[in-house]
């Protein structure tokens, strides 16, 4: 991802409950373990979503990848 110049930012996560998802089942798990699924954000995460959302509408140029 460094070498494609995608930008990426690291989530402080101190004191909320968390564990790490690969897989549609680790997501399952995840939701079994904590008694629901995520169903809010973060101000720095919904940022951070927005942008993707933003990059991901914009047309690409011809040869662009």
């Amino acid at each position: 991802m460094i070498d494609t110049g995608t930008e990426f930012r690291g989530l402080d996560i101190a004191g909320l409950n968390w564990t790490e998802i690969d897989t549609a089942e680790d997501f399952a798990a995840a939701n079994a373990m904590f008694g629901s699924a995520i169903t809010t954000v973060s101000r720095n995460q919904q940022k951070s979503l927005d942008e993707a959302a933003e990059k991901a509408a914009m047309p690409t140029r011809a040869g662009q990848v």
